[in-house]
């Protein structure tokens, strides 16, 4: 009977990044673009009213003007970034999945966008519906338990009108414990539902909760996979975000001089260019975190399906 391979599925993702190296990086040079491309667009008008918000500090009310272009703009740049970031994350998920069970369907780094990724698009929407819809149903009875203790906590005082350190602890270790069952529940929904991305890949109709059979005795192995991967991501950004983070930090400082206020004081123009280091350096995690995020996390749920799936026609994905 197939059945997962734990250590495999979890590398899979580092094979198919040393099989198509150059696929990798467009895909996270492509999401580093489109976040460039908006903040060309719209981080100059911020960057301006912001520093035009810093030179009006002795007046208690900012000029409406200024204020309104500024809110207009953080609009525009969060409504490209969100949807323009969210359907690039969909067409990069579906390249990743071509890449480990169609790898002959090259293309420009395996980048499509037609009735497969419009099928995603649709089945992504839902994926994250389900699971906002579980988190906000498990979190009401959490918030009405939490509010009442709180309550509770509140009125439990000593005699000297100290709240009762017991009752704090208690109320705390509720909510704690709560969190953590609506986490768990999450992470298992999003297992039970994951291969319907797969399945909706390949058969170009919306398939996810036909995941949730598919999965059926497969969640715990599915699940040390994703840990595993998981972990190795967490390692990998915790090295690139210090080293990062050292490199934005001594940029930026040279060019403040520890002073911010100086800095906003400055013409628009000065102020993008010495935070030009800064907006590199962010681009470039970006373009990181995707890439592997998505080679990793995707080109693993894709191996367990092809392992649960070994009669499938895509025998040529795997070298």
């Amino acid at each position: 009977m197939p059945d997962i391979d734990v250590g495999d599925a979890a590398m899979a993702g580092w094979r198919l990044i040393g099989r198509h190296p150059l696929a990798a990086i467009i895909w996270g040079s492509a999401m580093a673009v489109l976040v460039a491309v908006v903040l060309l667009l719209f981080g100059g008008a911020i960057v301006g009213a912001i520093a035009a918000i810093v030179a009006s500090g002795a007046t208690p009310n900012p000029p409406a003007q200024v204020v309104m272009g500024l809110l207009g703009s953080l609009f525009g740049l969060i409504v490209l970034l969100v949807f323009g970031g969210q359907i690039l994350e969909v067409v990069i998920r579906a390249a990743v999945l071509r890449a480990e069970l169609d790898p002959g369907q090259r293309g420009f780094a395996y980048l499509r966008f037609g009735g497969q990724e419009l099928w995603l698009i649709a089945t992504s929407v839902v994926f994250w519906f389900v699971l906002f819809a579980a988190n906000f149903a498990m979190s009401i009875p959490l918030a009405i338990v939490s509010m009442a203790g709180a309550l509770g906590a509140a009125a439990s005082t000593t005699s000297n009108g100290v709240p009762d350190l017991g009752a704090m602890t208690g109320m705390l270790g509720v909510r704690a414990i709560g969190q953590l069952v609506i986490v768990a529940v999450s992470v298992w929904l999003w297992l039970k539902l994951c291969f319907g991305v797969v399945l909706t890949y390949r058969e170009r109709q919306f398939r996810l909760f036909e995941s949730w059979a598919a999965t059926r005795g497969h969640v715990l192995k599915m699940f040390l996979t994703l840990l595993l991967v998981v972990l190795m991501l967490l390692a990998v950004f915790l090295v690139l975000g210090a080293i990062c983070l050292l490199v934005a930090g001594a940029s930026v400082a040279a060019v403040a001089a520890g002073n911010w206020q100086a800095l906003m004081q400055r013409p628009p123009q000065m102020i993008a260019t010495a935070l030009a280091p800064l907006a590199v350096v962010v681009l470039v995690m970006i373009a990181v975190n995707v890439s592997l995020g998505n080679a990793l996390v995707w080109g693993a749920v894709a191996r367990m399906w092809a392992q649960l799936n070994p009669d499938a026609d895509a025998p040529a994905a795997f070298n």
